[in-house]
């Protein structure tokens, strides 16, 4: 099998779930780890719309090469973490456009997807609903992100689609594997993982490893903000202004995703003029590019008085706590939180003990949550690890091999 032409659909685009939109094309660059081990394809699918209907998602599709098992490959679907709300921040595109600012011939996750696929596992690189090249057909109305159905719903279809590309290449048994957003997202998708068994009767959702999970949003951002008004509290502003940050870099992403969402809220109410100016004009930026102007923000209406008469970091025009926890953001919010339901097949959450983006106490919540739910979870700690950190960690890579190898053994 070969990445030179492009690979006819197995099912014809008939407008369903989970149908191939169009040929697939094959991927103009990868990171050289993944190009001298497996093929790729840019791979275009229906999923059902966060706010009805159908929509294009868009996935990278990569096959290792080698002769094929007679049985089929197993498929893992991966998820990716935050990139932001606009459609050219997705994987597939920066990494297939050359003059697009964040491509470098640098993928974070290349390495790990290598090894993945070097184990022999076919896998599925998604863009998740929102993100991706509008020229394929999909929606330039944004990222409705942090929408446990839309995160769950483009893994699931992503399994769908691959399975109606590849035929027979794939053995119908798939897993899903994801790092911080994708780790909610992998999560998620169990949650959903019945709908593509419907759609795909061959299709055995085996499990999912996720990676320092995203979860209680709410209870992180008022975490954030007691030690943001701690600090202020103490004269301690440039302690402050780090918690002030990630709360408004985060909350604005979170109003715009929500509102993209279809939930009828107000960003003016939530937000302060100076936040309201990064929900209107600066939506396009990457999620660090967003962080840092945010930050720089935060600074200059700090120190706007100088060193001697100096700005609280807490009054700062920005994402409103007190209104977000009294009005329907907080309930939206929760109601997108992974967790609360049985899913199938095994889980395995691997997770830092230095993780400040999810944070120790915030993972055995969501695992605990997960037990009492009635799922198979199991908690692999990692001392000293940090939120990205966790991913480099050999004895951490070693747990995921292993636990992969156990859901994809014949029993």
């Amino acid at each position: 099998m070969s990445a030179s032409e492009p690979l006819a659909p197995v099912t014809p685009d008939e407008g369903r779930d989970g149908d191939v939109s169009g040929a697939l094309k094959p991927l103009r660059r990868m990171p050289s780890r993944i190009s001298t081990i497996a093929d790729g394809w840019l791979l275009a699918y229906r999923m059902p719309a966060v706010r009805g209907g159908t929509t294009i998602a868009t996935s990278m599709l990569f096959v290792p090469r080698g002769a094929p098992r007679p049985r089929g490959l197993p498929l893992i679907v991966f998820c990716h973490d935050t990139e932001g709300w606009a459609p050219q921040l997705a994987p597939s595109v920066y990494l297939q456009g050359a003059s697009h600012p964040k491509y470098g011939g640098h993928w974070k996750y290349g390495s790990w997807i290598a090894e993945l696929l070097a184990a022999g596992y076919a896998l599925v690189a998604i863009d998740y609903e929102g993100l991706g090249d509008t020229n394929l057909g999909v929606s330039n109305s944004g990222h409705p992100y942090f929408n446990r159905l839309s995160e769950g719903r483009s893994a699931t279809m992503a399994a769908v689609a691959s399975r109606r590309a590849l035929g027979a290449r794939l053995s119908g048994a798939w897993a899903a594997v994801g790092h911080s957003q994708g780790g909610r997202a992998a999560i998620a998708a169990a949650e959903l993982s019945a709908h593509a068994q419907h759609l795909e009767a061959a299709l055995d959702f085996k499990g999912a490893v996720a990676a320092s999970p995203s979860t209680s949003i709410m209870g992180k951002l008022n975490e954030r903000w007691a030690r943001a008004t701690e600090r202020s509290a103490a004269w301690d502003v440039d302690g402050a202004i780090p918690y002030v940050t990630l709360i408004n870099a985060y909350g604005v992403l979170y109003v715009k995703a929500l509102i993209t969402s279809g939930y009828p809220l107000d960003p003016i109410g939530i937000l302060g003029d100076r936040a309201f100016r990064f929900f209107e004009n600066r939506m396009h930026l990457d999620i660090w590019s967003l962080v840092t102007e945010v930050s720089d923000d935060v600074m200059s209406y700090t120190y706007a008085s100088g060193y001697r008469d100096l700005n609280s970091p807490v009054t700062y025009p920005g994402f409103k706590m007190d209104v977000a926890n009294s009005s329907p953001f907080a309930a939206a919010m929760n109601e997108n939180e992974i967790g609360c339901t049985c899913a199938p097949g095994d889980i395995l959450v691997l997770q830092g003990t230095n993780d400040p983006f999810t944070p120790l106490n915030w993972a055995v919540k969501l695992v605990n949550m997960m037990l009492t739910a009635g799922t198979r979870v199991r908690l692999s700690l990692h001392e000293g690890a940090d939120h990205f950190g966790v991913l480099q960690l050999e004895g951490a890579q070693d747990v995921m091999r292993r636990f992969l190898q156990e859901l994809f053994s014949p029993h």
